[in-house]
């Protein structure tokens, strides 16, 4: 993936800010400057503990441009534990890449034994709450997964960005380069 020198530019402007990113305003405001290399409408991120048996019943923090309605239902409800793009971000065999949701939603068709009948109902039943708020859209989610020795456990992060999205090996090759950096800012900020 070849960059211009403006594009360089803002690609380390975007990193700085993310690893320099002190405050939640701060973090909101990288990501709203990471709008100028990859061109979205809506992020939502999050920080979960990771467990031995999986995923945490409960998010350790989690942080989005979505209607705040929306988000505490989102949480109240667990439905990461519903959702197949959180789902998939978090398997060992997957974890660590830049997916497309569209992308994950195919391979979980052409792979009808890849999660078990209540899992799949309970996925549904998220689209159908998703679909509720007219914000049902393709994106693309990212993982990162790293010991935090401020908390003591293993933390998993997760970041979307969805609507009004370029999809394009440009642009997954620049959020794959981000996910280190969007990790550490995430951290830093919410787990002081």
């Amino acid at each position: 993936m070849a960059l211009s020198e403006s594009e360089k530019i803002e690609f380390e402007e975007v990193v700085s800010r993310f690893l320099s990113a002190d405050s939640p305003e701060a973090f909101r405001a990288a990501t709203d400057y990471l709008r100028s290399l990859v061109p979205f409408r809506h992020f939502a991120t999050a920080l979960i503990p990771i467990e031995p048996s999986g995923l945490n019943m409960d998010l350790e923090w989690a942080f989005s441009s979505y209607p705040p309605d929306f988000v505490q239902a989102y949480l109240e409800n667990h439905h990461h534990l519903m959702d197949l793009a959180v789902l998939e971000n978090f398997r060992p065999e997957q974890f660590g890449q830049v997916r497309r949701w569209s992308d994950i939603y195919q391979l979980v068709e052409d792979e009808p034994d890849r999660y078990p009948a209540e899992t799949m109902r309970m996925h549904y039943q998220f689209l159908e709450f998703v679909a509720q708020w007219g914000i049902l859209a393709d994106g693309y989610t990212m993982g990162y997964k790293g010991f935090h020795a401020g908390v003591g456990k293993e933390l998993g992060s997760i970041f979307s960005i969805a609507d009004d999205l370029e999809f394009s090996e440009r642009n997954q090759a620049l959020l794959d380069q981000l996910r280190p950096h969007i990790h550490q800012g995430l951290v830093h900020v919410f787990l002081r």
